[in-house]
Formats: structure tokens, C-alpha cells, sequence
């Protein structure tokens, strides 16, 4: 049985939206490739804060649209008024979305190959409805009309190499479309199947199933996850010089090897997880300063900087206005 919730999101004192969340582990064959699989589902239009996290992304939507938008400018807020979550780790049930936040939206009810291509990003504002996400420097902000409906594949890192030759670096800071990496018809047949799917269950034995048959015969970089591991442990502050050390391998020879399959050199992947144990931690840290100096810095005006690149606000902004599932 998945993990799941429903739960009202307030726009005013007159409507609400329902969001229902819904948290699958995947089968054992793709396990060790696949972190979780995330149903989500909105009756109102809504805008979701999209932070970066260490997971490739594979969006697939079955009905509603979903458009990517500006970030406000300083000051400005999310269309509808306050944001009203953030997923603030590993342990949270919307972690692995790469940290949403939501607010109701304005008129809703609530409202390894070389010589690869470099990956097209989707133009306009328009989001297909199969694709994919690559590790990113910065946060971005999506809306979704009434009535949406996406199921999120949420690889391990490295996990995409067993399903796809092309380089997971490909698609740092990207979205693109799933054509780029699997058929266009079994793209096409797969999102018509999930459209017509009886109930969320169903949905979520199809892509299962769309994911097995994928399956190149590649297993885990045994080097790149005790890379991971060891940045985790570090809390991003691992330097890559002594990850490589510690790894008994070359620097250089490490990060080709790390970024193909992670999707990112290991010091931007160690810059997401520094981050992201601040937010997830914040609470325990007696004043900025106190957390800057704990995740690493030595100015806090760098810190602040890095902080407002990774989720459009100061510190002091995101955790007055951010409330923490």
C-alpha cells in the first residue's frame, strides 16, 4: 500500500483546493534505480516552488497542464498569497519532489556517451507532459491548472543509466522531453495509458512496467555511490579533493565518472546537499551566522547569496513564510 494524504490547502477564509499526495516504493527489479514514485494531484490551479534536490526527475502528467512561469521578483509573492509548504528532507513525504512549495493560484477553487547532442530545453511556457528533470542550480516555479494530475519518477542517483545511454550531465538544468531519451511512441502509448488507468494503482503498475522494459542491463557505479554516500555523510562539505583521496582515485578520472551518471560535477552535487541540510535543519541553529559557519561559509553574504539562488528568498524570508511537511 503506498504512503499517502490529502489535505486542504488555503487561499482564503471562502475556498480551498484538495491535494492529494501519493507515495510509492517501487518494485524490487527496479529498486536499485528507482528512489520512489510520487502521485499528485490538485482539484484547483495552484503555483508549486520547485527547489533543487539531488533526484532526476521523470514527470509524467495524465491530465491537466502544467506551465512553467517568471520567478517573482523580490518582494513579490507566488500568485494567490503566502506559499504554504516546503518538503524539508529525505524524511518528509514530498522531499523527493525536489522540495514543493505550493500556492493557490489566482481563480482557483483553491487554487556514458560522448559525442551526445546536448539536450534541447522545452521553448515557451507550455510543459510537455512527459519529461524529464536534471539536477539544477536554482529553484524554479511551476503552475498547474485545475484538475491536474502527474506521477513523478524519482531516480536514485545513477539510477537513469539503467534505463538510458545518455549522460545524466546532459540534462543539468533542464527540463526536456522524454523523447530525448525513450521511443516517442512508447512515450506517446505510455501517457495514453496512464490517462485511461482505472485508479493511481493501476498508473503506477503501468510505468512500472514501461520502466522494466527499458532496462538496459546496467548495474550501479559502485565508485560513484560511495562518492554519494561520503558527500551525504559530510553533509556537503566533503572537499573533492579528499573524496577523491579517500576513493584511491584521480580527481579528474572521479568527476567524468560521477557526473555522467549523477548528473552533476560533485561539488554542485555537494553544494545541493550542503543547502539542503540547512533547510532541513534550520530550527537547531541558534542565529544565521551559527548555520552559515556550520554549512561552510565563512561570509554570510556568500551565504546569502547561494541561500537566495536556491530558493528565491532571503533566510529570514523563506522560514517566516515556508511551513514544513
Amino acid at each position: 500500500m503506498p504512503a499517502a494524504g490529502s489535505f486542504p490547502i488555503a487561499e482564503n477564509k471562502r475556498s480551498f483546493i484538495r491535494v492529494n499526495i501519493e507515495r510509492y516504493r517501487p518494485a524490487a527489479r527496479l529498486s536499485p534505480f528507482v528512489k520512489e514514485f510520487f502521485i499528485i494531484e490538485s482539484d484547483g490551479m495552484m503555483d508549486s516552488k520547485i527547489l533543487p534536490d539531488t533526484s532526476l526527475v521523470m514527470a509524467l502528467r495524465y491530465k491537466g497542464s502544467t506551465q512553467r512561469i517568471p520567478a517573482p521578483a523580490n518582494g513579490e509573492k507566488l500568485a494567490g498569497g503566502e506559499v504554504s509548504g516546503v518538503a524539508a528532507g529525505e524524511a518528509s513525504s514530498l522531499a523527493a519532489i525536489e522540495g514543493s512549495t505550493l500556492s493557490a493560484g489566482e481563480g482557483s477553487a483553491l487554487a556514458a556517451v560522448d559525442g551526445v547532442v546536448p539536450l534541447p530545453p522545452l521553448t515557451g511556457t507550455a510543459v510537455d507532459p512527459g519529461v524529464l528533470t536534471g539536477l539544477r542550480r536554482s529553484h524554479r516555479i511551476m503552475r498547474y491548472s485545475r484538475d491536474t494530475g502527474n506521477i513523478l519518477v524519482l531516480f536514485r542517483e545513477g539510477g537513469l543509466a539503467a534505463f538510458s545511454r545518455v549522460p545524466a550531465n546532459e540534462l543539468f538544468d533542464l527540463t526536456t522531453s522524454a523523447d530525448n531519451f525513450f521511443s516517442k511512441t512508447a512515450v506517446r502509448d505510455l501517457l495514453g495509458t496512464l490517462a485511461e488507468a482505472r485508479d493511481n494503482e493501476g498508473r503506477i503498475r503501468t510505468i512500472e512496467a514501461f520502466l522494466t522494459q527499458q532496462l538496459r542491463g546496467i548495474g550501479p557505479d559502485p565508485l560513484v555511490d560511495e562518492a554519494v554516500r561520503l558527500i551525504k555523510e559530510s553533509r556537503g562539505l566533503i572537499k573533492i579533493k579528499d573524496l577523491a583521496h579517500a576513493l584511491y582515485i584521480s580527481q579528474d578520472p572521479l568527476e567524468k565518472r560521477f557526473r555522467a551518471k549523477v548528473g552533476s560535477t560533485p561539488k554542485q552535487y555537494a553544494s545541493i546537499i550542503r543547502l539542503r541540510n540547512i533547510i532541513d535543519t534550520w530550527s537547531s541553529y541558534s542565529s544565521l551566522t551559527t548555520a552559515s559557519y556550520e554549512a561552510g561559509y565563512f561570509d554570510q553574504s556568500h551565504f546569502i547569496k547561494d541561500f537566495r539562488t536556491f530558493t528565491g528568498e532571503s533566510p529570514k524570508d523563506f522560514f517566516r513564510t515556508a511551513k514544513f511537511w
